[in-house]
């Protein structure tokens, strides 16, 4: 019903996209994610082809968007959003947490909930005078109710803080004698921890592996090598002394690889299954699971991976001299090489 015809085009093509996009986000509910995303590529194909060599810069920039933006981009869009040229931004969970836009006085989630945690910092961003916090959800996907048990969770939450301000004032000597207490723990097991790792101390990029139940000490994130492109084995030879190791009866093949299951891998302190002891070339590793483990960096930073592809350091393959000096050294101490 518009009379200007750039602006017909406009808001058409951006409907035809937003109508992609809601149709892959209603597959991932039912399909696999690969196949939302296959069908949103060949939707974007169609579209480029469609349009032929009457391709506007609407085109352009919304193919742009789907391609992915460059980070300078999205500091721009930010700046925009910020500076008012900008009504509307539409961001993944990255803008929940350490974005501070003072004018925002409208956040919407969309078929999104996590934990109350993230609702609190979700409804952060919201910072404008009477501001508004919105989820909106599908029916039969369980969201509502997700999103009811947060906003319980965050009463209680409310409610543990203020019982613990209030023991904080009339037991405040108790209270700095546990603190103390548990500074001096806390401290002691880092001591033990720089024993363990042999005085190292770690580099950019670097991390440290503890058993994700009860915190021991396992390795360092340079102890770590892959075998096979996908399997990873720890080289550390002083790995043993923390580790259990619990033999099969027989060798099992893992399908595909040169590998062999020869037992499980615990936990020494805790028992936490740690992964699998594995024969390659020969050779007996332990082979040990990330969900297992809590990943921290050099200033402290706690991370809880379930996957190897969701880490952030970097793990090299392992090499023919590793693989011979690991040999060399099992042999040396007595292990089964």
């Amino acid at each position: 019903m518009l009379n200007d015809a750039d602006t017909r085009r406009f808001l058409e093509t951006s409907r035809c996209v937003l109508e992609f996009y809601n149709t892959s986000l209603l597959m991932n509910e039912d399909c696999d994610t690969q196949d939302a995303m296959e069908y949103l590529t060949a939707k974007f194909r169609t579209l480029s082809e469609s349009t032929g060599n009457s391709v506007t810069d609407v085109d352009l920039f919304l193919s742009e968007l789907f391609e992915s933006m460059t980070k300078n981009q999205q500091v721009d869009v930010m700046q925009y959003f910020r500076n008012g040229d900008h009504k509307i931004m539409v961001a993944t969970s990255v803008a929940e947490e350490g974005l501070d836009i003072r004018q925002c006085n409208l956040v919407i989630r969309y078929n999104y909930v996590t934990n109350e945690i993230a609702m609190v910092q979700a409804r952060g961003r919201a910072r404008a005078e009477n501001s508004k916090f919105v989820t909106v959800a599908s029916c039969n996907q369980g969201v509502a109710e997700k999103d009811e048990i947060n906003i319980i969770r965050e009463m209680m939450m409310h409610d543990a803080i203020r019982q613990l301000q209030k023991e904080m004032k009339t037991r405040h000597t108790d209270y700095h004698q546990t603190m103390s207490k548990i500074q001096a723990e806390e401290k002691e097991k880092r001591d033990i921890e720089l024993a363990m790792m042999n005085g190292r101390t770690l580099k950019e990029g670097e991390v440290v592996l503890r058993c994700r139940k009860c915190d021991e000490f396992a390795c360092m994130s340079s102890d770590i090598r892959t075998v096979e492109k996908a399997h990873h084995v720890v080289i550390d030879p002083e790995f043993s002394d923390r580790s259990l190791e619990k033999a099969y009866s027989s060798l099992i093949k893992i399908s595909g690889d040169d590998m062999f299951k020869q037992g499980k891998l615990h936990c020494k302190k805790c028992g936490l299954d740690w992964g699998i002891v594995a024969r390659h070339s020969s050779t007996t590793f332990p082979v040990i699971k990330v969900e297992s483990f809590i990943v921290i960096d050099d200033v402290g930073r706690r991370d809880a991976p379930k996957k190897w592809k969701f880490t952030n350091f970097r793990v090299e393959q392992l090499s023919q001299e590793e693989l011979l000096q690991y040999r060399r050294r099992a042999l040396a101490s007595g292990r089964d090489a």
